[in-house]
């Protein structure tokens, strides 16, 4: 296992995690609290780290 493929495994995971993250935020935000301007942030937030993580 070299460190280009351990690399590509962990961009894979990070972005499982980072997607599981934005489902739960927008549940939070958006169903229980109710509070639209976070969950926007939340997305916003998200979609940047992902741009660094999933797609350098």
């Amino acid at each position: 296992m070299g460190l280009e493929s351990f690399f590509d495994w962990f961009k894979e995971q990070a972005g499982y995690v980072l997607f599981i993250v934005l489902i739960i935020g927008i549940f939070v935000t958006g169903g229980v609290k109710r509070a639209w301007i976070a969950m926007i942030g939340v997305i916003i937030g998200c979609a940047f780290i992902g741009v660094f993580i999933i797609s350098p």
